[in-house]
C-alpha cells in the first residue's frame, strides 16, 4: 500500500459508518491546517479535503471553524489536564 500524501484525502470505504473515526480524521486534519496555515487561513474546505469527507460533515460534528477549533485545543489539552487533575488528587 503506497503512503498518502499530507493534501491527499483519505479514502473511507463503504463499510459501516464509524463516526468516532470520522471525527477523528477530521480532528486530524483540522490540527494540520491549523498548524501550516492558522487559524484565519485555514478554510473549512482544505480541512474538509484534507480529511477525506464533505464540508456539510465537518458542520455536522462541530458546527463550525470556531466549534472545530475549540475541539481540537480540547484534544491537544485533555493529556496535559489529566496529568495536572492526578498531580493535584
Amino acid at each position: 500500500m503506497r503512503k498518502r500524501l499530507p493534501d491527499e484525502p483519505k479514502t473511507f470505504s463503504s463499510s459501516p459508518r464509524d463516526p468516532a473515526g470520522t471525527r477523528a480524521a477530521i480532528l486530524d486534519a483540522a490540527e494540520a491546517v491549523f498548524c501550516e496555515r492558522g487559524f484565519g487561513d485555514a478554510s473549512m474546505s482544505a480541512i474538509a479535503t484534507r480529511a477525506g469527507v464533505t464540508q456539510s460533515l465537518l458542520h455536522h460534528h462541530f458546527g463550525s471553524k470556531q466549534g472545530l477549533w475549540d475541539a481540537v485545543k480540547r484534544r491537544l489539552l485533555a493529556p496535559y489536564l489529566e496529568t495536572v487533575t492526578k498531580i493535584l488528587e
